[in-house]
């Protein structure tokens, strides 16, 4: 029989140290707990008893089902925080609006909620407060804790990049504004406040809604060009893929003609032709920040409410064109 000391030995470590990997003690490095567990696993071995003490997270997403298909950063967040919850030993139950109206969350040590929208999850929260919670994706509440990558960051950092370029007349297309609450209407809003910010050409015509359905995308791609962008931001969630192909469509060429730059950086964007530049959240980040948070605030280290902020990152590919005269 495979014992503990016959893993520590192979892994180069302690006994201790396998124990700290198993029981989600911080005290070895995240590489160590790695090689413990690629040792682990290798070896067959198996723990005769569970971690010393069972943690067990919700994540709560507000999407009403279908988590992923309605919105591909869900999907991607939840990933990344359930993968660091599991470097961690703590069990992680996925709940969607759907389920939450017949589950108990007081049974759960922690909740981590993914909020599009806090008027769907309001009367919910009012239930379980007492409870050790993070809001991620969330800006509407200072009273709230929250981990946010927040538009203004991003958006600012864009368009400052459009400008280094020569890029004046800078156009944006964006989803379907459903509520003052949405993302969408945060990211115009932080869109608009970075053309008033460095003074740029204030055209209202250079900001266009996508619609609800295909012909609606294509008048506002129509009326976004008639207003001579020499650049075009996009709102997330797939807009910047499906507007590459469209301006083809135009006879558009990128970036020849007009440069794109996506607030999304999924991973077609780089197979896209051209490659698209974007904005890039830190979907790593922000889920070990909200684990971490979480943890602060189950273990009674961290009991007020903060607002923690990630900020976003420039991915340079071959979508912006350089027009400053030379």
């Amino acid at each position: 029989m495979i014992t503990i000391k016959d893993v520590a030995k192979k892994a180069g470590v302690s006994v201790a140290a396998v124990s700290y990997a198993f029981n989600g003690i911080d005290k070895i490095s995240e590489e160590t707990r790695e090689r413990i567990f690629a040792v682990s696993r290798e070896m067959q071995y198996k723990p005769r008893t569970l971690p010393r003490k069972i943690i067990t997270f919700a994540i709560l997403s507000t999407q009403d089902n279908n988590i992923g298909l309605n919105s591909p950063y869900d999907a991607v967040i939840i990933n990344t925080i359930s993968r660091c919850l599991a470097k961690r030993n703590i069990i992680a139950d996925i709940i969607t609006m759907k389920n939450l109206e017949v589950m108990d969350l007081s049974i759960f040590n922690g909740i981590i909620c993914i909020c599009h929208d806090y008027r769907k999850i309001k009367h919910f929260f009012e239930l379980w407060k007492d409870r050790p919670y993070v809001f991620v994706n969330f800006l509407g509440d200072k009273n709230l804790n929250t981990v946010s990558s927040p538009p203004d960051y991003g958006l600012t950092k864009a368009v400052n990049y459009l400008i280094e370029k020569g890029h004046r007349r800078i156009g944006y297309f964006y989803h379907e504004i459903k509520s003052d609450f949405s993302a969408s209407r945060r990211r115009l809003d932080a869109y608009l406040k970075a053309v008033r910010k460095f003074k740029l050409d204030h055209d209202p015509q250079l900001h266009q809604e996508a619609g609800r359905n295909t012909q609606d995308y294509q008048e506002g791609v129509s009326k976004l060009l008639k207003a001579k962008p020499t650049a075009i931001l996009t709102d997330g969630e797939y807009l910047g893929g499906p507007l590459s192909f469209q301006l083809r469509h135009f006879g558009i060429k990128i970036p020849d003609d007009i440069s794109l730059m996506p607030y999304e950086n999924h991973f077609f964007s780089q197979f896209a032709e051209p490659p698209l530049t974007t904005i890039a959240q830190n979907f790593v980040k922000i889920a070990e920040l909200a684990v971490d948070k979480l943890l602060e605030i189950t273990n009674g280290q961290n009991t007020s409410a903060v607002q923690s902020w990630v900020d976003c990152e420039i991915i340079e590919r071959k979508s912006v064109k350089d027009i400053r005269p030379h």
